[in-house]
């Protein structure tokens, strides 16, 4: 039985829980939000998308895969759909827009000194945003370490070589890849030189204890067997439970924390490692004992 679930916010804030069951040899699946079932369907073994509300935001629950390769799911919120809360959401925005277009036409005011500083910022925002962004959106490709550690992959009609942007690059450095591995990334179609490593694929083999792992996702494990607290469990169980937690956004930060040492990643899973409820998650991800 697959079990997977999800955390979020509505537009009024309000914290909810989605959860999935889903049999991949049957097909029959049920989703429940804060014990309450909202979602029953049987034989489900094909590619679906289901549709649901969730207080007053549309959800969408993806399911990709087969019986046979397994399946991945996927959450989100749909943003985009003509809704009365989207409506509201995009009026938001759409203010929000207007009253920053007013301060930039008033800081014109102030000197160029000032507006450059202002442009500077924006640009800085948009360099910190976009690895989420593409983490959602990018096109994937099947790039290769090359000499002196960058990276090369084929993007659109080039070829690509360099680093990838955001926390990515320090992520890599503490890995032992050598050249020639292979490395999936998610590039931005306007722009791809700017990439980021598409993390859900190269740790996707942990989630079936696939043996050919690929070079990133081994190194991973061989890395975080040295640095990991015997609480946390076995790497690969680690990782699962993070998954569990928190999609791929959580075993990035726990990546984070285990590989690159950033403090508030590592305050954050060092406390959540001393919970009951994360002895339990690793339970459930790693049925055998042994592997614990």
């Amino acid at each position: 039985m697959n079990q997977y679930q999800w955390t979020f916010l509505d537009n009024k804030q309000q914290r909810h829980t989605l959860g999935i069951a889903h049999g991949p040899e049957s097909g029959h699946m049920v989703v429940h939000c804060d014990h309450r079932v909202v979602l029953i369907e049987f034989e489900v073994l094909e590619p679906r998308t289901f549709s649901f509300f969730v207080e007053d935001e549309l959800c969408k629950l993806s399911i990709e895969g087969n019986a046979e390769k397994g399946f991945e799911y996927d959450f989100h919120i749909d943003t985009e759909v003509d809704t009365e809360v989207n409506r509201t959401r995009n009026a938001i925005q759409v203010r929000t827009k207007r009253m920053s277009m007013l301060q930039a036409i008033g800081a014109i005011a102030f000197g160029l000194l000032f507006v450059g500083s202002i442009g500077y910022w924006g640009h800085t925002v948009t360099l910190d945003q976009l690895p989420d962004k593409l983490l959602g959106s990018g096109l994937r490709a099947q790039a290769k370490l090359v000499d002196g550690g960058d990276i090369e992959f084929i993007g659109g009609t080039s070829i690509i070589r360099g680093q990838p942007i955001g926390f990515d690059e320090s992520r890599l450095t503490q890995l032992p890849l050598k050249q020639g591995d292979a490395v999936p990334v998610l590039f931005s179609e306007d722009e791809p030189s700017r990439f980021v490593i598409d993390w859900r694929s190269a740790l996707r083999p942990l989630k079936h204890d696939t043996l050919r792992r690929g070079p990133i996702a081994s190194a991973v494990l061989r890395t975080l067997a040295v640095e990991l607290p015997s609480r946390a469990g076995k790497p690969a169980c680690a990782l699962r439970a993070a998954d569990r937690i928190g999609g791929i956004h959580g075993q990035i930060s726990f990546l984070d924390a285990y590989l690159a040492k950033e403090p508030e990643a590592l305050a954050k899973w060092e406390a959540r490692l001393g919970e009951p409820a994360y002895a339990s998650r690793l339970r459930q991800v790693c049925t055998d004992e042994t592997a614990l």
